[in-house]
């Protein structure tokens, strides 16, 4: 592919792929990962992709195939403008404490990508759904978002990842986001097809003053998924949620590597991930909050609570403070275990049978995150998927 930022891709090949010494890659071992699935590669076939699930028909559409962005992408709405990617109008700030490898191969050689302008004094009611179609294919997709949400503006992103076929599919996707003063942003990202894909998504969002940022991320299909998420409050009066749920089977790896980053006065921040793990697969979570010198009277929480289903299931989790400030209220806080015997067997004792109590306590567990889905077609989507998975 045709080198877009050549200093990107120098540093991409000083670092090289990280390895269990990459002490952000401490448990996550995606060198092993991504040596067996390019091994495979010789034998992948061109696959037709077949659908595209219309998860909220009511979206905007923007759609890539292999990371290639499709043709014929309509979008006439006041204030929102919408334009390939290319070297000439790329950001050339993109803060991430986490600096993942990555994120510097996307930049230096994204195979196609978007910039999404939502203009000052607007409000864009319709979602933009931005749908990765992935077949069988011996290419490496690394399609690239760039988001800007100008003064007193908003909007609501949906990001889908779907998959065709049985081949294995490598996806080094990256989303970086501006939400200026006094701005919106919402974002859900859907990472709930496909079991034998490889990927790691790298998304840098910078908050102005007075700005508000949202993101939900669900997260159940995968052979390794990374995801490397990252937030700057560069202001003060900044807001930022961010929930995530891990749903996990098999011998799956699904890591989640979250920063968020408090610059200045009177912010405040919360974060809830939670994971369910069954059969051999393994859940991390590493979440770092900074709260630099001047950040004083900053908010900050963030907890990370997992269920595991089988004594063959793993979980490994980091929540991490780094305070430099005096005046701030912080927590942060994990939980791991299996269910709660005692809560089983109240429902038992009220009629519900062994697997009636088990999925009653799963969804409720689940569902702590799930409420925060605003648009209703995605939140019912999503909680039908993962009823039918807590089944299995």
């Amino acid at each position: 592919a045709k080198v877009k930022d050549e200093k990107s891709l120098d540093a991409f090949i000083n670092s090289g792929v990280p390895s269990l010494k990459y002490e952000e890659y401490k448990h996550s071992p995606v060198s092993k990962f991504l040596a067996n699935s390019l091994k495979n590669f010789s034998e992948n076939k061109q696959e037709k992709i077949t659908h595209i699930d219309q998860i909220n028909s009511k979206s905007i559409k923007i759609v890539f195939e292999n990371g290639v962005l499709k043709g014929g992408n309509s979008i006439d709405i006041e204030g929102l403008t919408v334009e390939p990617l290319n070297s000439q109008n790329l950001n050339p700030v993109e803060h991430s404490v986490l600096s993942d490898p990555f994120q510097l191969l996307n930049k230096a050689q994204f195979t196609d990508g978007v910039k999404i302008v939502v203009k000052k004094n607007h409000q864009i009611t319709t979602p933009i759904e931005i749908v990765y179609l992935n077949g069988g294919s011996d290419l490496i997709s690394l399609p690239r978002i760039e988001i800007d949400v100008n003064e007193s503006s908003s909007l609501e992103i949906i990001e889908n990842y779907q998959y065709s076929g049985n081949n294995e599919i490598i996806i080094f996707p990256v989303l970086i986001a501006h939400v200026q003063k006094n701005a919106r942003l919402k974002s859900c990202t859907l990472q709930i097809e496909g079991q034998n894909q490889l990927q790691v998504s790298n998304s840098v969002i910078t908050q102005e003053r007075d700005s508000f940022y949202k993101h939900v991320i669900i997260s159940t299909s995968g052979k390794y998924l990374r995801n490397n998420h990252s937030v700057l409050l560069s202001d003060e009066n900044c807001e930022t949620h961010l929930y995530g749920l891990t749903l996990t089977s098999g011998k799956n790896l699904i890591d989640h590597h979250t920063v968020v980053d408090h610059m200045k006065p009177n912010c405040y921040s919360n974060e809830l991930y939670k994971g369910i793990l069954k059969e051999e697969s393994t859940g991390i979570f590493n979440g770092r909050i900074f709260v630099r010198p001047n950040a004083q009277q900053t908010n900050a929480f963030q907890s990370n609570n997992n269920i595991l289903l089988s004594d063959n299931a793993t979980i490994h989790t980091k929540p991490q403070l780094e305070i430099w400030a005096d005046d701030v209220k912080c927590s942060h806080g994990c939980t791991s275990g299996q269910l709660d015997e005692e809560a089983m067997f109240y429902l038992r004792t009220r009629g519900l049978d062994k697997n009636q109590s088990r999925g009653l306590l799963l969804k409720a567990f689940s569902d702590d995150v799930i409420q925060h889905i605003e648009i209703e077609e995605v939140k019912e989507y999503i909680t039908e998927v993962v009823a039918a998975k807590l089944l299995v």
